[in-house]
């Protein structure tokens, strides 16, 4: 009996530290594809998605997108990886890009959140980015391609580099595809940007993110 409770004083006491240590690697949620969606054109995979951290303690440094095009049969078409520089601690993020050749149209394309159990950092080492897009509209030229342009609101700290992304939406709302430019030198205050989109399968429904880079 004697060994048992110094067994069960044991599991205690191991359970204890581990809280005070910051909880054990089941506590780290992996990180989410909330939304997604995609379309081929010209060879190549235009995409756009939306990625949450659901950890309140941690944030996420250099998380990966994996992005896996796919057949009828479920073969490989192609395969590439997006690195992002982290995301802070519940917070969510918005980005698309023109993406990875397809030699034909897929079938199914897979988003993938990539993490290892040391990205995961004290959630108070990164605040949560105040950047947002303002006085926004998009203005379509002769030749099929569009450009939004507008001013980046930035509340929070000087950054070096900043990601603008468009998330176009379909009919019922869902992300069609996106496309990203980057702007340098984004001070807090106010800098404007520009972005070019060179497909013409644009919507009148879409979002803008401002993500640091």
């Amino acid at each position: 009996m004697k060994k048992k409770l110094i067994s069960i004083l044991a599991v205690c006491m191991l359970a204890v530290t581990l809280t005070a240590c910051g909880g054990t690697e089941e506590s780290k949620a992996p990180l989410e594809v909330q939304q997604s969606g995609y379309m081929a054109e010209d060879g190549f995979l235009y995409y756009g998605v939306k990625i949450h951290n659901p950890n309140e303690d941690y944030a996420v440094e250099f998380p990966t997108l994996r992005i896996t095009a796919k057949d009828a049969e479920g073969n490989v078409i192609n395969t590439e990886d997006q690195v992002f520089g982290y995301i802070a601690a519940g917070d969510t993020i918005g980005y698309g890009f023109l993406g990875m050749e397809v030699s034909a149209q897929p079938s199914s394309v897979d988003f993938e959140m990539v993490t290892n159990p040391e990205d995961y950092v004290d959630g108070s080492l990164y605040d949560k980015p105040q950047l947002k897009a303002t006085d926004y509209k998009m203005t379509k030229d002769e030749f099929g391609g569009s450009t939004i342009a507008g001013n980046i609101v930035n509340d929070g700290a000087d950054m070096d580099t900043v990601a603008v992304t468009v998330l176009f939406k379909d009919a019922e709302g869902n992300i069609a595809w996106g496309e990203s430019t980057f702007v340098d030198h984004v001070k807090t205050g106010t800098t404007p940007f520009s972005l070019d989109i060179y497909s013409g399968k644009t919507t009148d429904d879409y979002e803008i993110w401002v993500t640091p880079w």
